[in-house]
């Protein structure tokens, strides 16, 4: 990381003056050295910044280490500068100059943005602005892999620039579609945070969310998380799709794998066969995952399974029943042991599809009856206490 220091006297930025004005016509160059020198003088550091900023692609010029303190001598003259909506207008026009050319010098351009970032308080309002654009470069130069080092201070950043509902869905959308891109498997969590941010919206605040409510749903259909689901029904961007002509089918696709069972899947995929294609999505990858939940589902009714029941609840062979929880266990949703001789399967914990009213009552009622076991085994143990010995003769 580069360290940016206040400079303590105007030679570095005179020699930059000079070195830029080398590099142009005569005639411009006499006239830019005047307008550098008068501003420097004048201790209008913001006003030398903009005029710098001018030259463009000459502040490229040269090896890596020579641009690099090329900006470490603008950052420091910005760092003068004491108005803070100006501080702002400038950051951005630097990051304008740095990410116009994206065919050259990609690498070392993000690593610019970078360094200018670093010069600012934490808090800085200039950093927003400045984040997008440098998430925008990443992805326009295929270099989305470099912003992985950033998502864990996402909600650093979202506090620590005070940042509005609109411009968090503006930060969470713009990073889940540039790591989607490449495949990050926190695409899809962005995307779900951006949602979360339509709460309380309706009408047509609501309809920007539809084209990426789509998104998500397919997204957690197609996902290796079984517990995704449920968590966009409740959402009121996700919501709107059930009443939408355009997306109703969708929804329903939704409901079923948060919910429902193999056999509501197959019925919805006899009534529309080309669906599933249409938006992305793969027969056989569906079929196996509503196996897996359908699994769960039977295993949270019953903590014991006969081979016969779950091969009927997952519509395959019963020698093919250890195969099927052998992958559920695998995956992380149950933890289970299965009897050969008996063909069962028992059952010790199940990943919940949905977890609502109905499994806090069933949890309150477990924990019930283990304050009572408990209370039981209490009870005995004080009886054994203060039961008198009996003599023992010899």
């Amino acid at each position: 990381m580069t360290t940016f220091v206040q400079l303590s006297d105007e030679e570095p930025a005179l020699d930059l003056i000079n070195l830029l004005a080398h590099q142009q016509e005569e005639a411009k160059a006499a006239a830019f050295r005047k307008q550098c020198i008068s501003q420097l003088q004048a201790r209008q550091y913001g006003e030398v910044v903009e005029t710098l900023l001018q030259c463009g692609e000459l502040l490229f010029k040269g090896a890596d280490k020579e641009v690099e303190g090329v900006f470490i001598i603008i950052g420091s003259l910005l760092q003068q500068v004491e108005s803070a909506e100006q501080v702002v207008a400038l950051t951005n026009k630097i990051a304008d100059v740095v990410t116009q050319n994206k065919t050259q010098q990609t690498a070392l351009r993000l690593r610019l943005l970078s360094n200018v970032f670093n010069i600012f308080d934490r808090k800085s309002s200039a950093l927003f602005d400045l984040f997008l654009k440098t998430v925008d470069f990443a992805a326009q130069t295929q270099n989305a892999q470099l912003l992985v080092p950033h998502l864990k201070n996402i909600d650093n950043f979202v506090v620590d620039w005070n940042l509005s509902v609109d411009q968090q869905k503006t930060l969470f959308l713009s990073l889940s579609q540039v790591l989607s891109g490449v495949g990050h498997r926190d695409a899809y969590k962005l995307l779900v945070r951006y949602l979360s941010k339509f709460e309380g919206s309706s009408g047509s605040d609501l309809t920007v969310a539809k084209e990426h409510a789509k998104q998500a749903v397919v997204e957690a259909v197609k996902g290796a998380d079984f517990t995704q689901c449920d968590v966009l029904l409740d959402m009121v961007a996700v919501k709107q799709l059930e009443t939408d002509s355009q997306y109703s089918t969708l929804f329903r696709l939704l409901k079923i794998f948060a919910v429902d069972t193999l056999d509501a899947f197959n019925a919805f995929q006899k009534q529309n066969p080309t669906f599933l294609q249409s938006v992305g999505l793969n027969v056989d990858d569906c079929v196996e995952k509503m196996r897996l939940l359908s699994l769960c589902s039977l295993a949270a009714d019953q903590t014991e399974l006969s081979y016969a029941s779950i091969a009927s609840g997952l519509q395959i062979a019963e020698e093919d029943v250890e195969q099927w929880v052998v992958r559920a266990v695998t995956v992380g949703i149950m933890e289970a042991k299965m009897d050969q001789l008996k063909r069962t399967v028992t059952f010790n914990r199940c990943t919940q599809r949905v977890f609502g009213e109905a499994q806090w009552k069933q949890v309150s009622s477990q924990i019930k009856s283990w304050k009572e076991n408990v209370r039981a085994l209490l009870e005995v143990v004080k009886n054994n206490r203060t039961a008198p010995v009996a003599d023992v003769q010899v």
